[in-house]
This record gives structure tokens, C-alpha cells and sequence, in this order.
């Protein structure tokens, strides 16, 4: 069952509803205190590896007990790693699972971008491992249901709420540091605003010098809901 998300909100916090401009949704990075100030410096935000993505059935949403289609498998799922990488967002900064897993259990941050609809891909959670025929034929990249087949997870990360950005490693906005992928913010992906955690290693001053012209609030957990609010005691943010 996907974690259920608060009524919308007003005040403070309404900005991190939905996008100003309708061309975008408004999504959220999860990200550890490491490196995050660099990256911000830098206006990049990392590009993940299918092959390093924390599910090991990542990429393989398919039913993979016949050997023809394993076979077939095999062969794309390695040139898809190779060729291309993806960035994760989701659809909400309030889930704590998502603080505990990604913002290092909270003591991290959450990025909000604006990010160009027509380049995102949402999750799709299907609760069995999706059959094909043995003469299927898997995805090229030109393909509309190839966004798709690359876009698939079990039904138990329903709560990530999924949104993914995919970027190919020869795009002229992709640079290469340390054996990592960046991708150049611009046009397609947007920092509008950043969200510190409860448990805030890094201060407020320390990320605003970092930024230009985002919002910024720090969150806890809620009162009386499984969910992070916003904290407005602001004498408890990190200064």
C-alpha cells in the first residue's frame, strides 16, 4: 500500500506542492550531508548507475525464467548500463522512510527541483514480475516503451513514490569526476529549494551560501502523523 500523503497544505510550505510553471512537476532529491555543498557549488546533481541502484531487481521487472528471454535480457540490461544512467526523484519529501534510507536516517537534505514533465518517466509497481513472450524483443532507447520497461519495480518500494530522469553518459550536460556521473542543472532539471532534516548536520548559512534564490525551511516529524512537517520553532534549525 503506497504511504499515504497528507491533505495539501497551506502556509509555509504549499511551494513544495507543485510547480509555479506548468511545463514541470515539482520533485524531491534525497541526498547524505557528503558532497551535497560541492554539488550545489557546482549546480550537478549526481547520475546514478542501473547496475549500482540499491534493488537487485533493478532493470529485471520482467519474468526471467525463460532462457531465451534471459538470454535476450542479458544482452540489453548491459547495454542500457553502459550507455545511460538515471536520476531518482519522488513525488514527496514528507515520507520518513525516505529521510531514514537516502538523507543519511535524516541528518541529510532534500533537494527541491522543478523537473521537465515530457523527461519524466513514474514508477510503475506491479506486485508480480511482469510475463513476456519467449519472441519478445526488448526496448532501443528510440522506443516510447522503452522509458517504461526501465521504469518497473516490486510492489514493496511503492512507498519511494518514484519519479526517474534518465540521462544518457555521451549528453554534453554529463561531466565525470572521480569515476562519478554529473549532470549540468539547466532547462530540464531546476533547484527551487532545499529542505534540511531533524537531525541537520549541515547549517542553514553553510547550504544559502551554497545556493542562489531558493526557499529553504527545516522539517521534523509530525505530532500526531507518520510524516515530516515543517518545523516552525526556527530557533531548533541548524543555524
Amino acid at each position: 500500500m503506497r504511504y499515504p500523503l497528507p491533505k495539501r497544505p497551506v502556509g509555509p510550505t504549499a511551494w513544495t506542492e507543485r510547480s509555479e510553471d506548468d511545463q514541470y512537476s515539482r520533485l524531491f532529491y534525497f541526498t547524505k550531508a557528503d558532497r551535497v555543498i560541492e554539488n550545489l557549488l557546482n549546480k550537478e546533481i549526481k547520475i546514478s548507475e542501473f547496475a549500482k541502484c540499491n534493488d537487485l531487481f533493478e532493470l529485471s521487472s520482467v519474468n526471467l525464467g525463460n532462457l531465451n528471454i534471459r538470454n535476450k535480457h542479458q544482452k540489453w540490461s548491459t547495454s542500457v548500463n553502459q550507455e545511460m544512467g538515471l536520476i531518482c526523484f519522488s513525488g514527496s519529501w514528507r515520507h520518513p522512510l525516505m529521510w531514514a534510507h537516502y538523507a543519511g536516517d535524516s541528518s541529510g537534505l532534500c533537494l527541491v527541483f522543478d523537473v521537465l514533465k515530457e523527461k519524466i518517466e513514474v514508477v510503475k509497481y506491479p506486485s508480480e514480475r511482469v510475463k513476456l513472450s519467449p519472441d519478445v524483443s526488448f526496448p532501443e532507447k528510440n522506443e516510447l516503451r522503452f522509458r517504461q520497461f526501465c521504469a518497473m519495480k516490486a510492489k514493496f518500494w511503492e512507498y519511494e513514490n518514484e519519479h526517474r530522469f534518465f540521462v544518457e553518459f555521451s549528453d554534453s550536460q554529463v561531466q565525470q569526476k572521480d569515476g562519478l556521473n554529473f549532470l549540468a542543472l539547466g532547462n530540464d532539471v531546476k533547484l527551487v529549494g532545499v529542505i534540511n532534516g531533524p537531525k541537520a548536520r549541515l547549517g542553514r548559512r553553510i547550504v544559502e551560501r551554497a545556493t542562489e534564490n531558493v526557499r529553504f525551511f527545516q522539517c521534523r516529524a509530525a505530532n500526531t502523523r507518520f510524516e515530516m512537517v515543517y518545523n516552525s520553532k526556527k530557533n531548533e534549525w541548524k543555524p
